[in-house]
């Protein structure tokens, strides 16, 4: 097997380990499937839904031939960087390791060729991936209700710009939602709200007031970005 580990890879990078891992096994002529050990498959040049897949069809199509173990930094990556389809390729056993130990080889590994800008720019496309991919898993009214959620907090801030952190009432979301036909009850509301939650794309907020709140957990270029894509009824 091959041992990867730079957080940085990009699938190209990753193949090419892979094939010679294959190659190296086949020539030794060893039985029994080959192991990939993938560090952080959550890293900035594997946060992809084109890596993802690949990997994800790499094993499920060896027929046991190929097994993948891999680990994950972020807290929130298996809801965020895989759907459904994903997922099922992959198979995944799940198993809670944390180590709680300081990141100073990760950080030693990291080229220091990449500036701030560089990284800033990777992370940015990882993130929009991560939204594309979440949303394009759910039904089209999440869509709809996370653009009414976007609008309404745009809003809030032009009306109130010295508040940094916009909190939004579920109550005032429902009747836009409703007087735009997009659900017909509070209870539909809350389920989609809550699979929005799930996702980490909305956060659910306490205010301390009777009124529930919510408040949006994207960047301002993955809010535009969503305004931007097509709504489809």
């Amino acid at each position: 097997w091959r041992h990867v580990y730079l957080p940085g890879m990009t699938i190209v990078e990753l193949s090419i380990n892979i094939s010679e891992a294959i190659h190296a096994s086949r020539t030794r002529n060893r039985s029994g499937p080959i192991y990939l050990i993938v560090h952080n498959i959550d890293g900035w040049g594997l946060r992809n839904v084109v890596a993802q897949s690949a990997l994800g069809l790499l094993v499920a199509r060896s027929s046991g031939t190929i097994r993948l173990v891999a680990t994950v930094d972020h807290v929130n990556s298996v809801s965020l960087l895989w759907d459904s389809i994903i997922k099922s390729n992959f198979n995944w056993i799940y198993h809670e390791v944390t180590t709680f130990k300081r990141y100073t080889k990760e950080v030693q590994k990291m080229s220091l060729n990449n500036n701030n800008f560089t990284r800033k720019v990777v992370h940015a496309s990882a993130q929009r991936s991560s939204v594309k991919n979440i949303l394009s898993s759910l039904a089209p009214r999440h869509l709809r209700v996370m653009k009414e959620i976007i609008a309404l907090v745009k809003e809030e801030k032009q009306n109130y710009p010295e508040q940094k952190a916009i909190d939004l009432t579920i109550r005032k979301l429902f009747t836009t939602c409703r007087n735009r036909c997009i659900l017909r009850s509070d209870i539909e509301l809350r389920k989609v709200l809550g699979e929005l939650i799930d996702h980490n794309l909305l956060l659910k907020k306490n205010t301390g007031t009777n009124d529930e709140c919510i408040a949006l957990n994207l960047i301002p270029d993955d809010m535009q970005y969503i305004l931007d894509l097509p709504s489809t009824s």
